[in-house]
């Protein structure tokens, strides 16, 4: 991430004065730049005089700038070009004084953008630019009805099976326009544009498209999926391979359909992510026992006890404080979801162990050495590690954790008790 600050540099003092909107300081600092056009260097902002200029609402250095010679199509480091900005904020004085002095109202963005299509929640800019040369050709404006329909979420089918919508199959915004139709929950829509030939996404963003199916539990569109040869060992915009991502989800009907019909495709079953959690130990956080003995044991693992239900629990109870018990919970199926109320809640995110506060239920500012104590005096002092790796910002691994607390836990201290569901 680029810099807020800036250097004590001409450029630097200029773009300072700008942001600040200071009419009279930029009036003296125009002279000591060479380029008034000049962007701010790594690892700065990457600004222009001229868009940095563009954060006061009174435009007033703007035009200066403008009048001065700054060139308003100069696209700064971040950000895209100058007119774009304006027209997606709705800034019609913006937008008609940037072309007032020259910019063009046909320049497109790094992502084939005009400054029309980017102003579509706002119809005056959208009018200002029309009148000056900016509107849409006729397949913009098709794609801007399409994209339109599909922010809705129109179920009704498209006119005439779309067929006035096929030449946009062969533009670049394509395979997104199908993943935009499974986010609004237009399925029906997605069938339609493939039939158009709308292409798939490609990479990460296949299997982004496979991964909103399965949360949307459809199986009509994670078949079709398969059948095209999506890349089920490949990992998608949430880091994970596919199953990964469908055992994140507890295990509905739906989501262990979606599970099993991943792996009877072939999907890989010893992937794990960054942080070291595999699917099996994903399957056994989060319920998936059905499931075990089609992944193989993770090294060091301890065997479930076959005698434990998954609807029971290890209850380890830390006694009155108020009106809330503290208690942490332990899920003989190798979950560990314990509660400790106003203190720290304990509970698997991210494919690790991170510590968070339940909300009203804590008090402000208990200092961590009291939970320490808390931990120390009830012969929990092991669970110490799980604190420190969430400190240490590297959660540890569901795997580890169950491993950590199989061998801790004293069965002549601790029963295992009817699990409450109420308190999930």
């Amino acid at each position: 991430m680029a810099a807020s600050f800036t250097p004590d540099t001409p450029l630097g003092r200029l773009v300072s004065a700008c942001r600040r909107g200071d009419v009279d300081g930029v009036r003296e600092r125009l002279s000591a730049l060479e380029d008034l056009n000049a962007r701010m260097p790594p690892p700065y902002s990457g600004d222009t005089p001229l868009s940095a200029s563009m954060q006061d609402a009174s435009h007033a250095v703007t035009r200066l700038l403008l009048e001065a010679g700054a060139d308003p199509d100069v696209v700064p480091a971040y950000g895209g070009p100058l007119l774009h900005q304006a027209a997606m904020r709705g800034q019609s004085a913006l937008v008609e004084l940037l072309l007032d002095h020259g910019a063009d109202p046909l320049a497109t963005d790094e992502d084939g953008r005009t400054a029309w299509q980017c102003a579509r929640h706002s119809p005056h800019v959208r009018r200002l630019l029309e009148a000056r040369g900016g509107g849409p050709t006729a397949e913009l404006a098709l794609l801007d009805d399409l994209e339109q329909r599909l922010q809705r979420g129109s179920p009704e089918p498209l006119p005439d099976a779309g067929a006035a919508f096929a030449p946009l199959a062969q533009r670049p915004e394509a395979p997104q326009l199908l993943g935009q139709a499974l986010s609004s929950g237009i399925p029906e829509t997605f069938f339609e544009l493939r039939a158009l030939g709308f292409p798939l996404p490609e990479g990460v963003e296949e299997i982004g498209l496979l991964e909103r199916a399965m949360a949307a539990a459809r199986a009509d569109v994670v078949e079709h999926l398969l059948a095209a040869g999506v890349a089920l060992d490949r990992p998608g915009p949430s880091g994970m391979i596919p199953l990964h991502g469908i055992l994140t989800y507890p295990p509905t009907r739906n989501a262990v359909a979606m599970a099993e019909r991943l792996l009877a495709a072939g999907s890989p079953v010893t992937a794990a992510t960054e942080d070291g959690d595999t699917l099996r130990a994903r399957a056994r956080a989060n319920g998936y026992t059905m499931l075990l003995d089609r992944l193989p044991p993770d090294a060091g693992e301890v065997p479930v006890d076959p005698t434990a239900a998954d609807v029971h629990c290890l209850e380890i109870d830390l006694g009155q404080r108020g009106r809330e018990r503290e208690t942490y919970r332990y899920f003989p199926n190798g979950t560990l979801r314990p509660w400790l109320f106003l203190a720290l809640d304990i509970r698997g995110e991210g494919g690790g162990y991170s510590f968070v506060a339940p909300g009203r239920d804590v008090r402000p500012g208990r200092p961590w050495t009291e939970l320490e104590a808390d931990l120390d005096a009830h012969g929990l002092s092991w669970l110490h590690p799980l604190r420190r790796s969430w400190e240490a910002g590297a959660p540890m691994p569901f795997a580890e954790v169950d491993v950590l607390v199989r061998r801790h836990l004293d069965e002549g201290a601790f029963a295992i008790v009817p699990l409450d569901r109420s308190r999930l």
